[in-house]
Order: structure tokens, then C-alpha cells, then sequence
């Protein structure tokens, strides 16, 4: 499988052992890219997208459609509109809707506080749950099984 296909299509499938070692050299990648001033906030997006290709690949060697990828970029737009709520909250942006109760206010601060981890574990685990599962050995609807197309590339 060349390099191109491998992490800039979601078509096909992909072993644990491929997808471990893509994976990793995604993960550097953004980790490096994040550390350049400037650079991390435009390549950090853009190297999202062979994240998820090889992602959507290790589903359709389950036989799984790549559309269940959604759910966790959900669950991260959920927690994100959450925590955008309670910080309008507590920095006053509603005060006066809420009646300015502390309750919300002590939300919004542990909200804010635990943003950072859940944003950054949440996709962390989906990516590391989806490498460890073993795929389907024989073809699927997404193709032959990834070693009988490993062996004719």
C-alpha cells in the first residue's frame, strides 16, 4: 500500500500493525507541529484528516461503515457547546438570564478546568480502542482481508 493511499483515503482496509505504526507517525507529526509557533494551529487540522482516514479503515476491517467516526467528533462538539454555555455563564455573558447563581458559576470553572483533558483523551481513546479490536480475517463488503491484499501490492 503506497503512502498516499494509505493516509489520504478512507477506501480500503488496514491491519492493527500498519495502522499502530500510521498512527504514531500521525501523532508525532501534530505533536511536532504543535510545538512551531504558528504552525500547530493551521497543521493540526490539517493532519486530523489522515487520522481519520486510517481510522474509518480500521472499521471497515471490522466490517463497520466509516460514518460511526461521527460519534466522537459529537461527543467533542457536545462537551465543547457545554463549556462555551457555562463559561458565558460564569464570565457574566448571562449572568442576568441565569439570576447569576454560584452553582453555575462553580460549573462553569470545573467545566473549563476539565476541557483540556476531555478534548484531548476523548479521541486519543477512540483511536487507541479502534487499533487494539481485531478486524474480520476474511473479505468484507470494504474489500479482500488485509493480509491477501497486503501480499498482492
Amino acid at each position: 500500500m503506497d503512502w498516499t493511499r494509505l493516509f489520504l483515503s478512507p477506501l480500503g482496509r488496514v491491519g492493527r500493525r500498519l495502522y499502530g505504526m500510521a498512527m504514531a507517525a500521525v501523532i508525532v507529526a501534530q505533536v511536532v507541529s504543535a510545538m512551531l509557533p504558528g504552525v500547530g494551529l493551521f497543521a493540526i487540522p490539517v493532519l486530523n484528516y489522515p487520522a481519520l482516514c486510517l481510522a474509518i479503515k480500521r472499521l471497515h476491517d471490522w466490517n463497520r461503515s466509516g460514518a460511526w467516526m461521527i460519534v466522537p467528533y459529537m461527543i467533542i462538539f457536545g462537551y465543547g457547546v457545554t463549556v462555551c454555555w457555562y463559561a458565558l455563564i460564569t464570565f457574566g455573558g448571562f449572568g442576568t438570564f441565569s439570576g447569576g447563581r454560584s452553582e453555575d458559576a462553580a460549573i462553569g470553572r470545573y467545566l473549563a478546568r476539565q476541557a483540556g483533558w476531555v478534548l484531548f483523551a476523548m479521541p486519543l481513546a477512540v483511536l487507541v480502542l479502534i487499533g487494539l479490536i481485531p478486524g474480520n480475517r476474511r473479505s468484507n463488503r470494504f474489500g479482500a482481508s488485509f493480509s491477501s491484499s497486503a501480499a498482492s501490492v
